[in-house]
């Protein structure tokens, strides 16, 4: 056993420095090392191999080159990643798109836990599979060897989930022969905001050298806030999309205790150790444990006009860049734990890789809703009088200001088993064993419901009396809460300003098995690849859903008297539905969880033209799993009918009938309990090269997709549809496309990078909603119309309109990136880098919901969460300069030097119109020191 006698002196150099960051390779301490450039390693395939060889699209950043470039979340690299898009509504609450496959975003939003998809694009930190529906996990990028970021259907190798690619996270690993570490640490400042400073620090200990080692990285970064929270009223007005008439008495809400600048700030913390023993030749085994906190206090959006915009219309409330109205506090609290083992080893000529890991994550979230109780909905819940949930005689409305508070609990439990033959057979294959179980708790409840609570029966005698007077104050409200037999989180009765909300588990568990076989036609130049996938989901859905329902005209919401059990095979005692099955509507029970298998597979014919120049076709599959809606006992879209025998005509109800009424008939509708998984199937050619002794880089890729059964967020309260979200299988899209990446060193020194794409995303027909009450003539045709609050609706095409492109699919993205590298004088080096991005137009929404501008004009009121905006393209650019001597390195860097504020997520899921801001212009110096 030898020792290291360089560990003390490593631990307290890493104390004594303030943070760390692995900045550069060896190479760039020497301009003049290579000017050849760096050979990329990646796992795509589940092998080690050049990134030239891999036949897919991808694309890969390295460690060394996420320090150059000053990145540290997914959000500051996706601007750096063409064919790429990202919709966050503030940190940990982002999910990515991949060449345009999205049927619109509802990203880091309420219930987004319990009602939103999985995502179509696999999240993995090394082998631990780490996505989520509406949140991808925001991970840290503290002491990464690279993101591989891999573009279409990676359903063979990466199972469900990776339909439009994969985003791979991989760690730096111990070394076993080097002590070293580094430390950096850096301030800078926001325009417009607060400053911003991190500390980092890396140590690696080769407790035994050569067969035991420990490397750990902690971090702590706090961006300082950018969005500033302007003093304003909330005041209700005659003109509100919900308003019941004259009041006898209002509220007005402010958030004068509340309003501040940049009062968004983020912070992120985090620890990772892990140990790596090489137990003999073959084998060795990895050990990891990650710990992250990252907390965002505070709206990261900007507001287009403030929440009284033109209830005084000779002073609208019209907001700068970085600015909004908000009424209630907010945060994003989320954090994970994840331990994650490894075993690689050799069973004769073969590699034999066990990976298991268990992650478990939580998250508290809080919004500001008080923007609702403008809307038909927020009347209704808020207010008391005949036209509302609360019955009086007295017409009244309360405070309008209206937060909503969301906590959820996920654990992720993977295990894997890959056999593969040595790289150098002709016929060489790779097989897996996959299992997995996923589950989600979410405990969901909006407070809208400002009544006086009934907490007494002396506070229900004050109800009755104030009633009975038609004075205010008549009615008073108890409390709800989840059925007591059905609920994941917490069985006990909520607050009384609780009047909706859920408390559910949700999830799946998988297994899979897949293999991959290699044949080389001819040696080293041509090679066949086939591959395929048998994947088995149970997926699962319980709980209760529960809302407000007065039982007479004093008191309202008895204890449990919402619950609507999820599960419909569940008995449901004392529940809203309780008994009731609707038997008119097609299929009101199903059995409880649902499996869905089959295979998804892949193929690539690979020529290597030369040595450095390849040529390659890809066929791909990808699909991710089905899931469940939150009730299927909700009926909608109800039928205008006219007595006089005429036929309904689109607009006022009033004469919608040849100048007579028409009136409310049948329900024509029910939400679908579940909906099914989507595919994915790529036809993909590509090129990539390498020329002039290695200084240049060409890669190149075409591309054709068809996205299948799409799944597709459902939410239309103006024409009759209901209050809540619901997923439904949607239209198939084609999608079209071509992307280059360029690496260049022309000169020493002197290294070049560009990639572009251009995608054309398509619908390619139009899906409506089925008529499922079979109690109608009509049962089994589309919906054409619908009557609600006074309007007789033409539904056309709910769902998208045929040659419209999908959401979230800007048509070109680019950037480019220039670092010159240079020795100044003695030991001292240099260098300087600027860059730039590009993202193109594109819309949040694909078509069917309403569109109420074109990027400018202001929509007020919000009438849905769902409103489609065109997002104007934008450009950003970054620099920086530093100076290195030894083992020290000093950089000053810029981001968004145009401190450009253009919208990157503009939704109305507050009901009011946001914009997701780019950060402001941020200017910082960042100091890092190797050992």
């Amino acid at each position: 056993m030898k020792k290291n006698h360089k560990i003390t002196c490593a631990i307290l150099t890493a104390l004594s420095a303030q943070a760390g960051l692995v900045y550069a390779d060896d190479a760039a301490d020497n301009v003049a090392a290579s000017d050849s450039l760096q050979e990329v390693t990646v796992t795509a395939t589940r092998r080690s191999e050049s990134i030239q060889n891999v036949p897919i699209t991808i694309q890969a950043v390295t460690g060394d080159q996420l320090a150059q470039q000053n990145i540290a979340s997914f959000e500051d690299i996706a601007k750096y990643l063409p064919n790429v898009s990202f919709g966050a509504n503030g940190p940990g609450g982002g999910e990515i798109y991949m060449r345009g496959l999205s049927a619109g975003p509802a990203a880091g939003e309420q219930s987004s836990a319990s009602i939103l998809p999985f995502p179509n694009v696999a999240v993995y930190l090394d082998d631990q599979s780490v996505q989520f529906p509406g949140r991808n996990l925001d991970i840290y990028m503290a002491d990464m060897n690279r993101i591989e970021v891999l573009e279409g259907p990676q359903g063979t190798t990466f199972g469900g989930g990776a339909e439009a690619g994969a985003i791979r996270y991989i760690t730096n690993k111990p070394d076993l022969n080097k002590t070293g570490g580094s430390v950096s640490a850096m301030y800078g400042v926001t325009a417009h905001g607060d400053p911003n400073q991190s500390l980092q620090a890396v140590l690696n200990v080769p407790v035994i050298e050569g067969t035991f080692a420990l490397r750990g990285v902690i971090y702590d970064e706090r961006r300082g806030g950018y969005i500033d929270n302007v003093p304003s009223t909330f005041t209700r007005s005659p003109t509100d999309p919900g308003a019941i008439g004259p009041l006898g008495a209002d509220v007005i809400g402010n958030n004068y205790g509340l309003s501040e600048k940049a009062q968004n700030p983020t912070t992120y913390g985090g620890i990772r150790v892990e140990a790596l023993w090489q137990v003999n030749d073959d084998w060795n085994a990895l050990l990891s444990q990650s710990y992250q906190n990252m907390e965002a206090d505070g709206s990261s959006a900007q507001y287009v006009y403030g929440s009284d915009y033109m209830v005084n219309p000779t002073a609208p409330q019209v907001l700068g860049p970085w600015e909004g109205t908000f009424f209630t506090p907010t945060w994003d609290k989320d954090r994970f734990e994840n331990t994650a083992l490894t075993l690689n080893g050799k069973v004769g000529p073969l590699s034999l890789v066990y990976s298991g890991a268990y992650l478990v994550r939580h998250v508290e979230q809080t919004g500001d809703y008080t923007n609702y109780a403008r809307s038909v909905s927020g009347y209704y819940y808020d207010c008391t009088g005949p036209a509302t949930q609360n019955p009086s005689k007295f017409v009244q409305c309360y405070s309008p200001v209206m937060p909503w508070h969301d906590q959820t609990r996920n654990s992720h439990i993977s295990n894997e088993l890959r056999l593969s033959t040595p790289d150098d057979w002709r016929l060489r294959g790779l097989f897996g064993l996959y299992q997995e179980n996923f589950t989600i708790a979410d405990n969901m409840n909006f407070s809208y419901n400002n009544l006086p609570g009934c907490d007494t029966a002396a506070d229900v005698a004050t109800a009755q009396a104030n009633n009975a007077a038609g004075a205010p104050g008549g009615v008073c409200v108890g409390s709800i809460g989840p059925v007591s037999t059905s609920y994941a989180v917490d069985p006990t009765p909520r607050s009384s300003v609780v009047n909706y909300g859920e408390d559910e588990r949700r999830g799946y568990s998988q297994y899979a098995a897949f293999t991959s076989i290699d044949f080389d036609l001819i040696p080293k130049v041509l090679t066949i690849t086939g591959g395929t996938r048998y994947y088995h989901y149970n997926e699962y859905e319980f709980g209760t859903r529960y809302d407000g329902n007065c039982v007479d005209e004093v008191v309202c919401d008895p204890i449990y008297g919402g619950g609507n059990i999820i599960d419909p095979t569940s008995p449901n005692p004392g529940g809203k539905n309780a008994g009731s099955s609707y038997p008119n509507y097609q299929a009101p029970y199903y059995p409880f969880g649902t499996d869905y298998h089959g295979f998804r597979s892949r193929g690539n014919l690979t020529w290597h033209i030369t040595p450095d120049a390849m040529v390659y076709y890809t066929f791909s599959q990808g699909f991710r799993p089905g899931g469940f809606n939150r009730f299927s006992r909700l009926h909608f879209g109800q039928v205008p009918e006219c007595a006089n025998g005429a036929t309904p005509v689109a607009g006022p109800a009033a004469t919608a009938c040849a100048g007579t009424p028409a009136t409310a008939g049948p329900y024509q509708f029910q939400n679908p309990y579940s909906y099914a998984p989507d595919t994915v199937t790529n036809n993909e050619v590509g090129f990539k090269s390498e020329w002039f002794d290695h200084r240049l880089q060409f890669d190149a890729s075409i591309y054709q997709m068809k996205w299948n059964n799409a799944q597709f967020v459902f939410f239309d309260p103006t024409d009759g549809f209901g209050s809540s979200n619901f997923v439904i299988n949607g239209p198939d899209y084609k999608i079209k496309g071509v992307e280059v990446q360029i690496v260049a060193k022309p000169i020493t020194g002197l290294t070049l990078q560009a990639s572009s794409s251009v995608n054309s995303s398509n619908q390619e027909n139009a899906v409506c909603l089925i008529q499922n009450n079979l109690a109608l003539a009509t049962a089994g045709q589309c919906i054409s119309q619908t009557i609600k609050s006074g309007s007789v609706n033409s539904i056309t095409s709910p769902l998208g309109e045929p040659g419209t492109s999908t959401a979230f699919s800007p048509s070109l993205q680019f950037s480019a990136l220039a670092r010159y590298d240079m020795n100044l004088f003695k030991d001292y080096r240099g260098f300087v880098s600027v860059g730039a991005s590009h993202t193109g137009g594109m819309f949040n929404q694909p078509a069917g919901y309403p569109t109420p501008g074109v990027g400018s004009t202001p929509l007020y009121p919000a009438t849905s969460v769902r409103e489609r905006f065109y997002q104007p393209s934008y450009t950003t650019y970054d620099a920086s300069l530093g100076v290195s001597k030894d083992s020290w390195t000093a950089t000053l860097y810029g981001q968004n030097l145009s401190n450009s504020d253009a919208s990157t997520y503009t939704n109305t899921a507050q009901y009011i119109e946001q914009e997701v801001p780019l950060r402001p212009r941020v200017l910082g110096l960042r100091l890092d020191y190797k050992f």
